[in-house]
């Protein structure tokens, strides 16, 4: 039996630096013809070669300072896999420091390195990313733009994990609380708010929103969550969480969308609630007398007021009537910006605009008589609308009445109740 001791030394460069080789024995035993190579259990930073039974390297070149390699028994060369994981719900690029880079991740996140390998990483986030760490390296630092792991020697497969997270709050458009004001009261008009708003999201899913009805305190909390960019779509009926309704007031929502790394956009919209109808007054002019009539025409104006959310629509432009007739009326009609509506009616509008017809009875105008034979005059007086407030009085001139001579009778002091006055006048002349 043949039983030998083979003790090599390299010395290897690396990075630049000249460093000591680890001294490797291998102890070949040979029997019956046949080399038998022993491999230690860790080899770092050295090179392994089948010997034979003369000492002789089978695997190495005469040119020792090209040995950089770990070779197996069989002369193959020994490489351990180094992959790397984004994780988080950031993008970036990590890439391997060198002249062409095996990892460029983004695409290719998985290379195979000769073993014992120094390995530097480099990441790179998105402008809508953050990089936050690594996991798995030996040494990791960041600074400024330059996030850097270094595995110090690749000795097995090794899994890196470089960790980005989304650095911008989600993006609110299309937002809007319609009606803006509104009144909860059951008539179906406007019982309702609806509150609006679009989500956009580009990297950190889910994104959870929440909506605070406030007023001295808050009164309604809605909550819910997005996996995608779209639409949201609350309606308030104006109840707190009891189900009573809100009083009448200026109420704000704030709105809170929050994405999954913890960005948040807040923006309020406000929102009036309000049960009371506008105020609606009218007034005509000019004011009736005490019998509740005008002789002439009638203009009626209309006000309308709302303290809570103000006037929307006014029906109330200015209306004079000029047609005679009794009981008469005009209407308006007022709507508040809630939905909330007035109506008006100014009713008992009397108008008569003619006076009284007065007739002189017993005398025919221009007529003569003898002085024995003068008629008795009197007056009628005949009133169609308003009706005779006041009657006439009779007037005979000269008097007595069948002197000799011209004479003038007159029927006096017609008033209708309008306050339209009336007279009448007729003429005649007595002979011998």
């Amino acid at each position: 039996m043949f039983r030998s001791t083979f003790t090599q030394q390299f010395r290897v460069e690396r990075s630049g630096l000249l460093s000591s080789a680890i001294v490797m024995s291998w102890f070949m035993l040979s029997t019956i013809g046949l080399g038998l190579t022993v491999w230690p259990s860790k080899i770092v930073n050295s090179y392994a070669a089948s010997i034979d039974k003369s000492g002789k390297n089978l695997c190495l070149p005469p040119n020792l300072d090209s040995l950089k390699r770990i070779l197996s028994p069989n002369c193959e060369l020994v490489q351990h896999k180094l992959i790397v994981d984004k994780a988080g719900k950031g993008d970036g690029l990590v890439i391997s420091d060198e002249t062409i880079p095996k990892i460029d991740c983004g695409m290719s996140c998985t290379a195979l390195y000769e073993r014992g390998r120094s390995i530097t990483l480099l990441a790179f986030p998105t402008v809508d990313s953050a990089f936050t760490g690594w996991k798995g390296c030996d040494f990791s630092a960041s600074n400024n733009f330059v996030n850097t792991c270094v595995v110090k020697s690749l000795n097995a497969d090794k899994t890196i994990e470089a960790i980005f997270r989304g650095k911008n709050a989600p993006l609110i458009s299309n937002k809007s609380i319609t009606p803006e004001a509104f009144s909860p009261n059951g008539d179906g008009i406007q019982d309702a708010v609806m509150i609006r708003f679009d989500v956009q999201e580009k990297l950190s899913w889910p994104v959870s929103w929440v909506i605070l009805i406030q007023g001295h305190r808050t009164l309604k909390t809605f909550q819910g969550s997005l996996t995608a960019n779209g639409t949201v779509l609350v309606s308030w009926l104006g109840q707190d969480e009891a189900g009573a309704l809100a009083p009448n007031g200026r109420y704000r929502a704030k709105i809170t969308i929050t994405n999954s790394d913890n960005y948040s956009t807040i923006f309020t919209m406000d929102v009036i609630v309000d049960r009371a109808p506008p105020v609606l007054t009218g007034k005509r002019f000019p004011s009736p007398n005490a019998a509740g009539w005008n002789n002439s025409d009638v203009t009626l104006t209309f006000t309308c007021t709302d303290a809570d959310s103000g006037v929307a629509e006014k029906l109330l432009s200015s209306q004079t009537i000029s047609t005679e007739g009794q009981n008469q009326s005009r209407s308006a009609r007022c709507s508040d910006n809630a939905g909330n509506i007035s109506t008006i009616t100014l009713s008992q509008i009397n108008i008569d605009k003619r006076s009284s017809i007065v007739t002189v009875t017993g005398i025919m105008n221009g007529s003569t008589y003898d002085n024995s034979s003068v008629p008795i005059p009197g007056c009628i007086t005949v009133d169609e609308l308003s009706g005779i407030a006041v009657g006439t009085t009779l007037l005979v001139e000269p008097m007595p009445l069948d002197s000799l001579g011209a004479h003038t009778v007159i029927c006096q002091g017609a008033q209708d109740r309008a306050g339209n006055e009336a007279a009448s006048l007729v003429s005649y002349a007595v002979n011998t």
